[in-house]
């Protein structure tokens, strides 16, 4: 492969090139050495001989060294270094050395994703396999994929669940299993908790806002069945020490932060795929994109294209597709490239996963699925397809590539969005390596939820004040006060759950938003050239379904266009057929918020009142957009009505007297985007003013099409994504004047000239 900066003079070089790329923007890092040391630990020396015969580890950098000291010595550990320095590592010996110490104890590891654990479990069992004292532990993955059921004559007459629960020293799972499957069930987990000495909660980034309070109370209720130690790692929180002691509740954290391993040198691009196009309708100019990747799959780097959205994805893997079509002599690279993301099957992900780590491939084109610590082996580069949402998320990607200390390359290919626009202002400030702080949020009504989930677990007495104080309740008193709906069993002299969140309440409270519906889409009969009627091609929930399963659209998987033909929503399936169309469809929606019921209301004026209550939020899709793959036109717009999916949350509105629209319309301005525009500005302040633990992700608008005309009153509306959470909106109302003037105060002293994602 050749140099970055003969690969960036390649490009410069090539016929699609206008200077595209900010030269003032281009950022040099330079490459930092090694540093090493020795634990002070005893390790076994088995330990070291799987290590460095399976991993080729030979020498642990010196934040390995500090973390795995202070893990052997009992202390609950935080490592915050770079994507990756060997954080794996870091976990994986003492998990070893424990379970040689005692071999009855048991380990839980929990991660973000599915893709994660499997990664994970895979070395952790080809570890254990070489070690004699340990090749009889097993090693397992517990998810929403593990059959509930078996028909495996090995596991007798037990569910393949239960045998994983009686079988398994170790444990890999999500937040989702651990909720739903595993604590709500103490009868059958109680022999596990009480063995178990260790959990590792990776990506600790990942847990903030109210999926993060989610996450602290589930470890909450964890530890009222066992005491474990913990270890968390994250590369991308500027307080990780706080944010794991808000998670876990623990005292004793040990904070490794100074970064031992080494890293190549990284060029880092910003290349602006609008320079000189001057139609600005299209979101994203996929020929910049899809030129670069044939540049560097000729060149011989191995390249992650990262993408935002799943449609994008596909289209532009099978831009790339095309390119490489159109050169004859580049017709070799076709199986060097594949796309990867969310909704495939786990069986063509890890297939995926596979070929890019053993290096049969030269380039994935993928969405966020593959940002986080999946070991896909040594890249050269990355590729982003529009301004990553945060310096955590671009320097998480940018971090895939360079895990063997060659030089590596990033390039950010900022499109027409008016985010994107936005971060070209002040190019520079894009690769600051600079983090938010993490924080979670303190919503009473999530906080009731699992006080619910743990008194049906096991009920809770007047002597679990350590584990309400775990959740923000000061002492069991103050359940006597408010009990928070409880049942008070007066002769066992405990609080029981609530009878009508039985039997299993821990599925009335959904961590994610909201549950969602699995969706079938299947290859039709005619089209699928198997014995099977019907062949699977992709899983996807009911949300991403609305936008990508209506009659008549295009349906794109791995590359391939598919008709769909029919969408059943009562069975929740999708039949497709085979189909070669030179265009794709967009889906045209609109999202409705109605408030049904006012709980309070605050007087600003004698014509304007801040509400708060119920709304209901819908969302339809009303028909779609035939476009050209290739010019991104617009063919034929289409009408086409489709179920639509209605949410009940909580929220807050201020109807717009009629006399301030005539106002609005008589100054020259749109009533539409003036409405959408004062919104956004008011979740801005919203979310910093009623709790600096709300995130703006957790609060919601009402977004329409520029085309949607509203036929209802003029309103500014303001919900709570969380259908859980009362908590921020019901807290703003009391200060509804103080919002509105910090809202116009920050758009007047915002110094951009048609509005940006700072002000509005």
């Amino acid at each position: 492969r050749p140099s970055v900066e003969e690969f960036l003079e390649d490009l410069r070089g090539q016929s699609f090139y206008h200077n595209q790329i900010i030269e003032e923007a281009t950022q040099q890092f330079e490459p930092t050495p090694a540093h090493y040391g020795n634990l002070t630990a005893s390790v076994n020396d088995s330990v070291w001989t799987a290590f460095s015969e399976l991993r080729g580890l030979v020498q642990l950098y010196s934040h390995q060294v500090e973390a795995i000291d202070y893990i052997l010595q009992g202390h609950n550990v935080v490592i915050s270094t770079a994507t990756a320095s060997g954080k794996s590592a870091i976990y994986q010996i003492p998990i070893l050395q424990m379970l040689l110490n005692d071999p009855h104890s048991t380990i839980l590891l929990v991660f973000p994703t599915k893709a994660l654990a499997q990664d994970q479990a895979t070395i952790l069992q080809q570890l254990f396999d070489h070690i004699p004292l340990l090749h009889n532990k097993i090693v397992s993955t517990l998810d929403g994929d593990t059959p509930k059921h078996s028909d495996t004559t090995n596991i007798s007459t037990q569910s393949e669940r239960q045998w994983i629960r009686s079988n398994a020293s170790v444990i890999l799972t999500n937040p989702d299993t651990l909720h739903y499957a595993m604590l709500p069930n103490t009868k059958g987990w109680i022999g596990f908790w009480e063995r178990l000495k260790l959990v590792v909660i990776d990506e600790l980034h990942i847990y903030q806002g109210h999926f993060g309070q989610h996450l602290s109370h589930i470890l909450s209720r964890l530890q009222r069945f066992s005491s474990p130690q913990f270890i968390t790692c994250s590369a991308t929180t500027s307080n990780p020490q706080q944010h794991m002691q808000k998670l876990t509740s623990c005292s004793d954290i040990r904070l490794i932060y100074k970064d031992g391993s080494p890293h190549g040198s990284r060029t880092m691009i910003l290349w602006d795929s609008q320079k000189d196009i001057h139609n600005m309708e299209h979101s994203v100019n996929f020929n910049d994109v899809a030129n670069i990747a044939v540049r560097l799959l000729v060149q011989n780097m191995r390249t992650i294209v990262f993408c935002k959205y799943r449609q994008t994805c596909e289209l532009i893997f099978r831009e790339i597709n095309d390119c490489i079509r159109m050169q004859p002599e580049l017709h070799g690279l076709q199986k060097q490239v594949m796309s990867y993301r969310g909704g495939y099957t786990a069986k063509e992900r890890r297939q995926i996963e596979h070929q890019l780590f053993s290096g049969l491939l030269r380039m994935v084109v993928a969405t966020s699925a593959l940002e986080l610590g999946i070991d896909v082996g040594s890249l050269d580069a990355v590729v982003m397809v529009g301004v990553p949402p945060s310096s955590a998320s671009l320097w998480q990607q940018t971090g895939r590539a360079g895990r063997k200390q060659q030089s590596t390359l990033a390039i950010v290919v900022a499109n027409a969005s008016p985010f994107d626009r936005q971060a070209l202002i002040n190019p520079r400030a894009l690769f600051a390596h600079t983090f938010a702080p993490a924080a979670i949020a303190t919503e009473s009504s999530i906080t009731t939820a699992h006080l619910h989930c743990a008194a049906f677990e096991l009920p809770i007495t007047v002597n679990c004040d350590e584990f309400v104080q775990r959740l923000g309740i000061n002492s069991t008193t103050e359940l006597t006060v408010n009990p928070r709906g409880l049942l008070w069993d007066a002769p066992w002299k405990q609080w029981c759950c609530a009878l009508e969140l039985k039997p299993w309440p821990s599925l009335k409270t959904p961590i994610r938003t909201v549950q969602q519906t699995e969706w079938t889409v299947v290859l039709a009969a005619e089209s699928n050239h198997s014995n099977s009627p019907m062949l699977l091609l992709e899983k996807l929930d009911s949300w991403h379904a609305l936008f990508t399963l209506y009659e008549g659209g295009i349906f794109l998987h791995r590359g391939q266009t598919y008709s769909i033909d029919l969408v059943d929503p009562d069975n929740h399936v999708a039949v497709v057929s085979d189909t070669d169309v030179t265009w794709f469809t967009r889906p045209r929606d609109r999202q409705d918020a109605v408030p049904t019921a006012v709980d309070k209301s605050m007087r600003l004026s004698t014509k304007l009142s801040f509400n708060y209550g119920s709304i209901d939020i819908t969302t339809t899709v009303f028909g779609y957009k035939r476009v050209d793959a290739r010019s991104k036109r617009v063919l034929e717009i289409v009408g086409h009505n489709s179920p639509s999916i209605t949410t009940s949350t909580r929220g807050i509105w201020i109807d717009i007297p009629l006399c301030v629209v005539r106002n609005i319309s008589a100054a020259g301005y749109d009533i539409e985007a003036t409405i959408h525009g004062a919104q956004h500005a008011l979740i801005i302040i919203i979310a910093t003013v009623s709790n600096p633990c709300v995130a703006m992700t957790d609060l919601g608008t009402e977004c329409k099409s520029p085309l949607a005309k509203r036929s209802k009153i003029p309103r500014l509306v303001v919900y709570e994504k969380s259908p859980c959470s009362n908590g921020p909106t019901l807290r703003a109302l009391s200060k509804a004047q103080s919002i509105f003037t910090k809202a116009l105060g920050n758009i007047e002293k915002c110094l951009c000239k048609g509005g940006c994602t700072n002000c509005i």
